[in-house]
């Protein structure tokens, strides 16, 4: 297959690891499980503002207080996966990192 001539091209890759990181967490209140959560975030250097929760209806649930956390188990039933925003693609896909830059 030939490449046809014009102009430049661009292709974007999303890299999905075999196996991320992940974590269980036991928790008896909502704060304990934001608590917790906060605690392995902090663990792995990454901002609680560059985390969030894509729902069903592809709308981006941020995470920024217990009430949200809690309602992401709940909806999100077993096992929940939570996006974080790199560093790369951070001004397309996350514009909270252009806040935390322009905070730090």
């Amino acid at each position: 297959m030939t490449e046809p001539a014009g102009e430049p091209k661009t292709a974007a890759f999303r890299l999905q690891f075999e196996n991320p990181p992940q974590f269980t967490i036991a928790y008896k209140d909502k704060e304990g499980l934001f608590r917790f959560f906060k605690k392995k975030l902090d663990d792995w250097n990454i901002p609680l503002k560059a985390t969030y929760f894509i729902d069903l209806d592809g709308d981006q649930i941020e995470i920024n207080d217990a009430d949200a956390l809690l309602g992401i188990v709940i909806l999100g039933g077993d096992a929940l996966n939570i996006t974080v925003c790199g560093e790369v693609d951070k001004a397309d896909s996350c514009p909270e990192f252009n806040e935390l830059r322009n905070e730090a």
